[in-house]
């Protein structure tokens, strides 16, 4: 019985030493926050930074869950980065309609 009991305390233990937990988030949670981020909204930003800072921590302890979840963030970022600079801005595009209109490109 001490046996048991000694090692189901034993086996707690060595399961409390494990790695932590990276909280992985969904897409589109990602999504929005990197969506935010880059469109300068205060709390977005915040919460990107701290996400990243944490999980830059844990990879730095050598987490490799952490190291993958920081890859599948720097994607959505390059993701969301290039649908911006080809998106055209209300000014360009008025731009482009006056000259239509009027005929001339130059």
């Amino acid at each position: 019985m001490k046996k048991l009991l000694v090692l189901s305390i034993l086996m707690l233990g060595l399961m409390s030493c494990g790695q932590k937990e990276v909280e992985i988030t969904p897409k589109d949670e990602k999504i929005k926050i990197v969506q935010g981020h880059l469109k300068r909204d205060y709390e977005l930003r915040e919460k990107y930074y701290s996400v990243q800072q944490e999980l830059q921590k844990l990879a730095d302890e050598g987490n490799k869950s952490a190291e993958e979840e920081l890859k599948r963030w720097k994607e959505i970022y390059d993701e969301e980065v290039t649908k911006n600079i080809f998106e055209l801005s209300e000014k360009t595009k008025k731009t482009v309609e006056e000259a239509r209109k009027s005929g001339k490109l130059w």
